[in-house]
C-alpha cells in the first residue's frame, strides 16, 4: 500500500483537515481514505514578563499586583494592551483574589506608579508591553509604538490648551 497525504486549511472554519488516500501499490486502486480534522487554536493565553526591563528599571510588582496583571490580561484580547475597568469589572476581580475592591485599586494605582499600567482616558487603560505583554513580539512592538503616540498627541494637547 502506498498512502498520499493532504493538507488543507479552511480559513472559513479555522480548521486544518488532513486526507490521505490509500492505494494499492500493485494495482493502484483506491483502498480507503481516511480523513483527520483538527481546529486550530486561536491563541494561547500567557503573559510574559520582561525581567530585564523590570528590574533595570528597578519597578518590582508585588505578588497580589502580579495576580492581578494575570487577571487584567485574561479579560484582554489577545496581543492588545487596552482595557476597560470598571466598577464591575473591579468586584469581580476582588472576589477571585479574595480581597477588597479597595485593594484593587491600590493596586491598579500602584501599578500606575510603577508604569505596570497607563490610563490616559477615563476607565481605560493600557498595560505598558515594556514590562508585560500577552501576544508576539511583533504586535508588542507595534503597542510600544501605540503607547508613544498616544502619549505624544495628550502633550500636544496639552500643549495647545
Amino acid at each position: 500500500s502506498v498512502k498520499f497525504v493532504k493538507f488543507y486549511f479552511m480559513a472559513k472554519y479555522n480548521v486544518f483537515k488532513q486526507i490521505s488516500e490509500v492505494l494499492d501499490y500493485t494495482t493502484g486502486e483506491l483502498k480507503r481514505i481516511e480523513t483527520l480534522s483538527f481546529k486550530k487554536k486561536e491563541y494561547d493565553y500567557f503573559m510574559k514578563f520582561y525581567y530585564e526591563n523590570i528590574i533595570e528599571q528597578k519597578r518590582f510588582p508585588s505578588e497580589t499586583e502580579i495576580q492581578l496583571l494575570s487577571l487584567l490580561i485574561s479579560k484582554m484580547k489577545f496581543a492588545t494592551i487596552d482595557i476597560y475597568i470598571n466598577t464591575s469589572l473591579v468586584k469581580e476581580l476582588a472576589d477571585k483574589m479574595d480581597v477588597t475592591t479597595r485593594t484593587i485599586y491600590n493596586c491598579i494605582d500602584s501599578l500606575i506608579k510603577k508604569d505596570f499600567i497607563y490610563n490616559p482616558f477615563q476607565h481605560k487603560y493600557l498595560l505598558n508591553p515594556n514590562y508585560v505583554f500577552n501576544g508576539p513580539e511583533d504586535d508588542r512592538s507595534k503597542a510600544l509604538n501605540l503607547i508613544v503616540e498616544i502619549y505624544s498627541e495628550l502633550k500636544k494637547k496639552e500643549e495647545n490648551l
